[in-house]
């Protein structure tokens, strides 16, 4: 039975089995599968006395650990051991002792070494498995009655230490609750302390990193955070060498403490016209102004962004902003001026396409079909689909901009989809008279492509149906 129709069975379902052939089929797929063995032995073992479940589990995870090599096709299957190892784990041993079930899961993230060797993660399931580990062994510490904060802070700081396979990235935020203000003072200072031991970067030594400063200076930027305190986040990041590459990160701290003109400064010289790291910037600046009183040049800085990236985000609240329903209807209008003449063409396309006015939309095709890349059929085809209805050649343009795409490059994978463009086009192209025929094209196309019998013999059945 697939496991998609196993998903759809109920607990009712099985009950009317009967427990004997249930028990049946439990122990022949424990035989096939040492998962759902270990599994079982875990479940049978929860009702005898603790110590038997621990010593199982104990041995259990030094199978998993001592593994041979996993390739990367079944690396799910070990994530789902681990997994299942430390929900029980988590279900049958912290309940009755939360140290004992700190300790284990500790174990287990002890064990990553061993199991990373063992396995190709190219997937990154395993590691996803020891991320959840990790979270699980800070909550199980935070379970723990009576526990020492600083000793848990030199814990943590130790686990750190062997982070080098990122899953232990998360361990300060996994135990914040466990260690308390006190704890999280101590963690602190531990950092500061062993930072105060490392040997400073030497200038001009390009890739001198050292990385077990970059290690401790994460512990204080965590820290910061889980405090809420901006300044130790700079002072961190100055104490791991430049600041600049953290300006956005520093802003928006300084912003969430309340601290506008500040959170300005970092981001002064910050471009919130860059295409993809923008976006941050121009909010964080737009909302330190207007925390500040500085309305409009909120507004200057939201349009700035619009005029360059079209963000639809950003114009949205550079609109909401606006006074009165004519000031927002001339704004709207600029800015599809602006998509129409957009440096790149298929920035402009997609906005019109998300904008939903078929008439401008049509107006930039009629003025910039020859700049599009046909290639760009995620943009394309959403753009034609919404000309389909009101603007027929339009849409029959861009469809044979697809087409042509597909035979001039003569990828035959895309032959299907280009049949189907095709015919598309002859539909919207019938609909209009300001076009040139639909035949005219096809016969030119044939001329210039006749040797691809296998895409013209998908566009004559295709006209057959």
């Amino acid at each position: 039975m697939a496991k998609n129709q196993i998903k759809k069975l109920s607990p009712r379902d099985l009950e009317s089995l009967g427990a004997e052939r249930l028990s049946e089929l439990l122990l022949e797929a424990a035989r096939r599968d040492d998962a759902v063995a270990a599994r079982l032995q875990r479940v049978l073992a929860a009702g005898e006395p603790e110590t038997k479940l621990v010593n199982l589990i104990r041995r259990q995870l030094r199978g998993l650990a001592s593994r041979d090599f996993v390739p990367w096709d079944e690396a799910r299957d070990l994530a789902d051991d681990i997994d299942a190892l430390a929900e029980d784990i988590v279900r049958k041993v912290l309940p009755k002792s939360p140290k004992t079930a700190a300790e284990l899961l500790g174990e287990v993230v002890a064990a990553e070494e061993r199991i990373f060797e063992a396995v190709d993660d190219s997937n990154g399931e395993v590691g996803d498995a020891l991320h959840r580990v990790v979270a699980a062994w800070g909550g199980a510490w935070a379970e723990v009655g009576d526990v020492d904060p600083e000793a848990l802070a030199d814990l943590v700081l130790s686990a750190l230490e062997g982070n080098d396979f990122g899953t232990r990235d998360s361990l300060v935020d996994a135990f914040a609750k466990a260690l308390g203000p006190n704890g999280l003072d101590r963690l602190e200072q531990l950092a500061r302390t062993k930072l105060s031991k490392r040997p400073r970067r030497k200038k001009g030594r390009a890739g001198d990193w050292d990385y077990e400063r970059i290690r401790l200076v994460q512990v204080l930027r965590d820290v910061a955070d889980l405090k809420r305190d901006p300044d130790l986040f700079v002072e961190a990041t100055r104490l791991g060498g430049a600041v600049a590459p953290y300006s956005v990160e520093i802003a928006r701290r300084m912003l969430a403490a309340d601290r506008p003109e500040e959170a300005l400064r970092w981001v002064a010289d910050a471009d919130e016209c860059d295409l993809y790291d923008g976006l941050e910037v121009a909010e964080l600046k737009s909302a330190a102004l207007e925390a500040l009183g500085r309305m409009d040049e909120a507004q200057t800085v939201r349009w700035r962004r619009v005029e360059a990236c079209l963000d639809p985000d950003v114009l949205d609240v550079y609109l909401e902003r606006l006074k009165g329903a004519r000031a927002r209807a001339k704004a709207r209008s600029d800015v599809r001026r602006i998509a129409i003449a957009h440096e790149d063409p298929h920035i402009g396309l997609w906005f019109l396409t998300e904008d939903g006015d078929p008439k401008t939309l049509c107006e930039f095709v009629a003025q910039r079909i020859d700049e599009l890349d046909g290639a760009r059929y995620e943009l394309l085809r959403p753009a034609a689909e919404a000309l389909d209805e009101e603007e027929p050649a339009a849409a029959a343009l861009l469809r044979r901009r697809m087409v042509e795409s597909v035979l001039d490059r003569g990828r035959s994978t895309a032959y299907a989809f280009a049949a189907r463009d095709l015919q598309q086009a002859a539909t919207a192209a019938r609909r209009s008279a300001s076009l040139e025929r639909h035949e005219a094209w096809v016969e030119r196309l044939r001329a210039q492509h006749g040797r691809k019998r296998s895409f013209w013999s998908r566009v004559d059945a295709t006209a057959r149906r």
